[in-house]
């Protein structure tokens, strides 16, 4: 049921938020869980940037479409047991990276390609800022649906709870 007074436009804005929260703390909340898995199970490894992918991406703001790009860095490495591993990083840039730059690696043994870089360009899970930016959204969407509420109240309670 819809509340009286409010804009159907508040309903989608509102649910969008909570769509783009969820989606940004589960994948955040699903890097961080591979990374702590990583650091019990996976064994660490040197490797050299060895090429950049480049990724085309496309937005649509209000009617002015962009295009942008994405880096992804391509890392070459040896597992434990001398195995030559070639695989694109799990991070993504908006900067190129410099082939030839060494980092340091945590790879999945029975998967050597599931890795993430412990140090060097691209370092980290990526699963904070991920969580945190959800937060973000959310907070918005309570902010809203609060304002939203506060003003079918008639402004500012005389007490909370009341």
């Amino acid at each position: 049921m819809v509340a009286p007074n409010i804009s159907i436009f508040v309903y989608l804005i509102v649910g969008f938020l909570c769509v783009v929260a969820l989606v940004l703390v589960g994948s955040g909340l699903l890097r961080i869980r591979r990374s702590r898995r990583l650091r019990e199970d996976g064994f660490e490894a040197d490797g050299t940037i060895v090429e950049t992918v480049t990724e085309t991406r496309h937005s649509n703001n209000n009617g002015h479409r962009r295009s942008y790009q994405v880096f992804f860095p391509v890392i070459e490495f040896r597992t434990r047991t001398g195995a030559e591993v070639k695989a694109t990083g799990p991070v993504e840039s908006n900067r190129s990276f410099v082939t030839g730059t060494p980092v340091k690696l945590r790879y999945n043994p029975d998967t050597p390609t599931e890795f993430e870089i412990v140090s060097g360009p691209g370092a980290g899970s990526g699963g904070m800022p991920r969580v945190l930016g959800g937060l973000v959204f959310a907070a918005f969407g309570i902010a809203i649906i609060a304002f939203v509420v506060w003003n079918a109240r008639g402004g500012v309670p005389s007490c909370l709870g009341c």
